[in-house]
């Protein structure tokens, strides 16, 4: 099963802040690579292991 976190975790994850997080998912040229679910429109949890999967293709690019 995939590890849901929430924005706040994910931005820490990445290291960033939450609204750069938001960038990342939604204009990002390897933003398909992050998974993201919708919930509610104030409820979004992020796929964790996406997450690392996003870092490892943007510092090999």
């Amino acid at each position: 099963m995939e590890n849901r976190i929430k924005p706040e975790e994910a931005a820490a994850v990445l290291g960033v802040s939450k609204k750069t997080l938001w960038v990342y998912a939604t204009k990002h040229k390897h933003r398909k690579l992050i998974k993201k679910y919708v919930i509610t429109k104030k409820n979004v949890q992020y796929c964790q292991d996406s997450l690392f999967v996003f870092i490892k293709q943007c510092q090999s690019a």
